[in-house]
């Protein structure tokens, strides 16, 4: 069934919303309202959207940083289902994700195929680029659905009748709407005129709902830096460093001076400046020793911490940079993993620091792999493999080092900051050759309890 649009007269006066459901779409839209509660009434306008369709069930995608749609809210699908088909992410033989020549993520099954907008071929797309079918086992009987990534699980589960409505802000792709129903028949022009034009407002709100989540976000991120986290750990660093430089040669010569001033005993003239220079010394070395003493770091907000939502904020930061650099970022993400007890600030300056880090070494494009994974049951290992140069085990050790840079003009305190960050969370990082070239950061923290806490990004 392709869409024709319908008798304009059949519309409402607010637009291309079929007069039939005009008391849905406008409860619909007064739910919308509020780009602060969207999370919340979410499952408010699906349900609305359910029962305007006469369908048992139905999901809302939203697009995540990785470029996967897993599912925002969902009803009317039973637990297996839901964990199943909430990732449309194409796995390899051994598991991993896969990526397409322009560095997107391989979506599977007809979800995918409409989510990608025709770079996947799909007859019986309307216009505005939608799939239904009122009769899902006699199409994959036709075999008119494409490609080697169907799973079919909807075919499995009895639904006959299946709406796919792209949920767009302006030509881009934020979501899917999905209803699905085991009657066959449930579709026709105007519903599907009706789901589209409701898809375009879903489309809005959920990018307002992040817009406003991100700015939330910054701003508690401003806050929380003007608390001087951030700036205590690179002062703190700073002088920590600079203490060790200093006290070896302090004791060199304090005791030079010691021994001049022995040698020196009974001289008028310059026994004395003998003593300022021993008292000098031992000012000096009273003063390095108190500074480094008061500095006890920077107090951490320690929270349950999702560091797959960590991940992808952080790449959102950079991505810029990296498609600049035509640095393709590669997502290998551990899913369900429990929540790293941490100060969510200075975690995500450590990972920026060590992306910021990879991205130097490619400076003519490459590949970033991000991977999370849980080590020994208490630490979460996250990984940050370049495809770059590489490093020796010597470099690897120097690099540490406050003030040691192999850049020109380069501070040298980037990746020394996110070993005190390291510690200061008590655990640990490491450069090493990656197992497919190039340089591997792995920084490890331990796992905390409770929930995680999210921040920015999907709604």
């Amino acid at each position: 069934m392709t869409l024709s649009g319908g008798d304009s007269g059949g519309l409402t006066p607010a637009g291309r919303c079929p007069a039939r459901f005009a008391d849905a779409y406008v409860r619909v839209l007064e739910t919308l309202c509020d780009p602060a509660r969207f999370r919340a009434s979410a499952g408010r306008v699906l349900g609305e959207l359910a029962r305007a369709a006469g369908c048992e069930a139905g999901a809302i995608r939203v697009r995540d940083g990785r470029g996967d749609y897993p599912y925002l809210v969902h009803q009317g699908f039973g637990p297996d289902f839901a964990r199943r088909e909430t990732s449309l992410c194409h796995r390899g033989p051994q598991g991993r994700p896969e990526w397409d020549e322009h560095g997107r993520m391989i979506l599977e099954c007809i979800c995918g195929a409409v989510l990608r907008a025709g770079a996947v071929p799909l007859h019986g797309l309307t216009p505005a680029g939608s799939f239904h079918t009122n009769s899902a086992s006699r199409l994959s009987a036709g075999g008119a659905v494409p490609g080697r990534n169907v799973r079919g699980t909807c075919i499995a589960s009895g639904f006959e009748s299946v709406a796919l409505v792209p949920l767009r802000d302006g030509p881009e792709i934020v979501g899917l709407l999905q209803l699905n129903d085991r009657k066959p028949g449930r579709f026709d022009d105007e519903l599907i005129a009706f789901l589209e034009e409701v898809g375009r407002r879903l489309g809005t709100a959920i990018r307002a709902a992040q817009r406003l989540e991100e700015l939330v976000t910054a701003r508690d991120e401003m806050a929380e830096q003007r608390q001087g986290r951030e700036q205590s750990v690179l002062i703190e660093e700073m002088a920590c460093s600079l203490a060790h430089d200093l006290k070896n040669p302090l004791a060199s010569m304090s005791l030079s001076a010691a021994r001049l001033r022995k040698a020196l005993k009974g001289d008028q003239k310059l026994e004395p400046v003998a003593e300022h220079l021993c008292a000098a010394m031992q000012t000096l070395s009273d003063t390095v020793t108190r500074v480094t003493g008061e500095l006890s770091g920077p107090r951490l907000n320690l929270t349950p911490v999702d560091v797959n939502r960590l991940l992808e904020d952080a790449v959102q930061v950079l991505r810029p940079r990296a498609e600049a650099q035509e640095v393709r970022v590669i997502f290998d993400l551990t899913e369900d993993l429990p929540p790293a007890r941490a100060d969510r600030t200075l975690l995500k300056r450590a990972m920026l620091n060590l992306l910021a880090n990879a991205l130097d070494a490619m400076t003519s494009g490459g590949r970033l792999w991000l991977e999370s994974r849980l080590q020994d049951g208490r630490h979460l290992e996250l990984v940050v493999a370049d495809s770059g140069p590489g490093i020796s085990p010597l470099q690897a050790g120097e690099l540490f080092r406050p003030f040691h840079s192999t850049k020109p003009g380069g501070a040298g305190m980037g990746l020394s900051i996110v070993r005190r960050i390291a510690e200061l969370h008590s655990g640990s990082v490491q450069l090493r050759s990656g197992a497919r070239g190039g340089t591997e950061a792995v920084l490890s923290v331990p796992v905390g309890d409770g929930p995680a806490r999210k921040g920015g990004g999907t709604p």
